[in-house]
């Protein structure tokens, strides 16, 4: 919506015979192919990291999870993209957590090693301020809105005369990292083209 004329396509890591491990990276170095020099992938999927809060005050399903570069396969295929100019857009994860903490051992730090991808958070759609699930820290690039956003599919607003049409469905509820991170890689689509 944000770039209406842009070509897109999708890797799924579902869809990979590799270890748990890898099966990330893989979809990453196989995006890289797709879209080449100058495109943008954005990455909808974050990782259960390793235990920092047990007091998650809600979305408790997903306290603790991270971005997927916590993880050295992950952290390398995204770099590997960045260095072959690509756009890297990373949603930072809905787990509660503060990437300063040492318990991700500098893993986060951007003076100890930086991915180069643009890790989004999401936050309130009125004031900005970070919601209850927001990932924090110094490696947080950037945010957008967190609730509230509108996306194609499986909701109760429609357009056009069909409400049964699937393909005319749209919802107003998407929230998390997953609604913040492409709000801003549609940014980064417009500004490239």
């Amino acid at each position: 919506g944000i770039v209406p004329n842009a070509q897109i396509g999708y890797s799924s890591y579902y869809q990979r015979p590799a270890e748990p491990q890898e099966e990330v990276a893989e979809a990453i170095i196989n995006a890289i192919d797709a879209v080449g020099e100058g495109g943008v992938i954005l990455l909808e999927v974050q990782r259960r990291g390793p235990t920092q809060n047990d007091n998650c005050t809600c979305n408790t399903s997903q306290c603790n999870y991270i971005a997927v570069e916590y993880l050295d396969a992950d952290f390398d295929a995204i770099q590997l993209a960045v260095a072959n100019g690509i756009t890297v857009v990373e949603a930072a994860g809905n787990g509660s957590i503060d990437y300063d903490d040492p318990v991700y051992e500098g893993r986060f730090d951007p003076s100890v090693r930086d991915s180069g991808a643009i890790l989004v958070t999401g936050v309130d759609y009125e004031d900005h301020s970070p919601l209850c699930w927001t990932n924090t820290g110094s490696r947080i690039d950037t945010y957008a809105w967190g609730e509230n956003v509108a996306t194609l599919g499986y909701g109760s607003m429609h357009k056009g005369e069909d409400p049964s049409d699937p393909n005319q469905w749209y919802a107003s509820g998407f929230s998390g990292s997953s609604a913040a991170a492409p709000i801003v890689a549609g940014a980064v689509a417009s500004l490239q083209s």
